[in-house]
């Protein structure tokens, strides 16, 4: 995560709103543990069970907020959730100044269909793709890294290996 400047907002939404979501989460689908964020406002869907600051209920795919109002904007476990990810992804380019931070899981990875309250499972392709639609034209995934050493024809085929293999999906986008 990139340093923090003085007065420049972060927003997470879908942040989850009970100990039992999380723990629920690690427990019976072994998805790794959100990220903590370090966020100035968050936002989800229902009122949270724990007292939580700058806590807003809203809609991820209409977002109450006004253009260009966060440095950047995280969403960890959250679009595979929404009826319109493309909505939600336009909105959170419409209120952040930077980066989009989103982590899910890999279509290919067993987390992306143990869940039934997923409506959706994307692949890197099929997210990049989406990303390019809501108008993010840089995307860069944070959790495949191949050495350098390699030559570029092996680096480029070990690549697009690990974004069909890796279980979930860590994505920065601009």
């Amino acid at each position: 995560m990139k340093r923090r400047v003085v007065g420049e907002l972060i927003l997470e939404v879908g942040c989850g709103t009970t100990l039992k979501e999380v723990n629920h989460s690690k427990e019976r689908y072994r998805a790794p543990f959100r990220p903590k964020v370090n966020a100035d406002v968050y936002v989800d869907v229902k009122k949270p069970e724990l007292n939580v600051e700058n806590f807003i209920v809203a809609d991820a795919q209409r977002l109450p907020f006004k253009s260009k109002a966060f440095m950047d904007v995280y969403a960890s476990h959250l679009i595979e959730h929404l009826s319109n990810p493309l909505a939600f992804l336009k909105e959170a380019r419409r209120v952040s100044q930077g980066a989009l931070h989103l982590w899910l899981p890999n279509f290919f990875g067993e987390n992306a269909w143990k869940d039934p309250t997923h409506l959706h499972a994307f692949s890197y392709y099929s997210l990049k793709k989406l990303l390019r639609k809501a108008g993010y034209s840089w995307i860069h995934v944070e959790n495949v890294n191949i050495s350098g050493r390699l030559p570029k024809l092996v680096r480029k085929i070990f690549t697009h290996l690990m974004l069909i293999l890796i279980e979930e999906l860590q994505i920065e986008a601009l």
